[in-house]
């Protein structure tokens, strides 16, 4: 594993070389940003890092609603990256959210709004901190079902179920509509993404890595994972062209 991991740096560098092709957006997928050792959480520094080097490299970090602007105009400026979330952990609030407001980054988290506890490294936002988070203006809640399930595995009755719980527990709580929604484990088919547009939802995201383009079908976008296994040489490519 640390041999493919050095050779997948290697090849990584080589495409931090190349120029930025332009036309498409990289979507970033986080979860937690935490000292702990949950496979997809990204260290506190490593995170500082990566978005050190989106601000520092003049990076355009756009929110979910500008990025959906760009798609339907077709016009997609250079160096376009979008952060999100999956799941809503508290460290999203005591750690990412110190460094998102220095920085002035716009934030999605998807949020499972009944997620069962994940008990001992984890822990999940209180509504206090989503409330919080909100109004710095900064972080936008979206739906990610109630108990983040595999919608291509239950009936499809209860998969509207779950989508409609976690939509409403957002409009009740944050007296706002929701208009995108993140696949859980990243499972979709047709069905379910009829069911998305019959609720109104205008973008649906995936764990596909890849980067986003206009002509891109507008409920099967690209998202590209950011965990414990990303290097520094790696983040950089993939905020060029998605994961490797």
């Amino acid at each position: 594993m640390k041999i493919k991991n050095r050779l997948k740096s290697v090849y990584c560098g080589m495409i931090n070389l190349l120029p930025f092709s332009g036309k498409r957006a990289i979507v970033l997928m986080y979860h937690s940003v935490g000292d702990n050792d949950v496979f997809f959480t990204v260290k506190p520094a490593e995170f500082k890092k990566q978005m050190d080097y989106l601000h520092d490299y003049k990076f355009n970090v756009v929110s979910l609603p500008v990025l959906q602007q760009c798609l339907s105009q077709g016009v997609i400026p250079d160096k376009t990256v979008a952060l999100t979330f999956d799941d809503g952990y508290e460290d999203n609030f005591s750690i990412v959210l110190p460094i998102i407001k220095k920085l002035g980054f716009p934030v999605t988290i998807f949020l499972a709004t009944e997620l069962p506890h994940q008990g001992g490294q984890l822990t999940l936002l209180s509504y206090e901190q989503i409330k919080t988070m909100t109004e710095t203006g900064l972080v936008d809640f979206q739906p990610h079902t109630a108990h983040h399930l595999k919608l291509t595995k239950i009936p499809i009755s209860e998969a509207e179920q779950e989508i409609v719980a976690s939509r409403d527990f957002i409009s009740r709580q944050l007296n706002k509509k929701s208009a995108y929604f993140a696949y859980p484990h990243g499972r979709y088919n047709d069905q379910i993404i009829g069911l998305l547009q019959r609720l109104g939802f205008q973008l649906g995201f995936t764990v596909e890595s890849g980067s986003v383009k206009a002509a891109d079908n507008k409920f099967q976008l690209k998202r590209n994972s950011v965990d414990s296994s990303v290097t520094m040489a790696q983040f950089k490519a993939m905020v060029k062209i998605g994961r490797v």
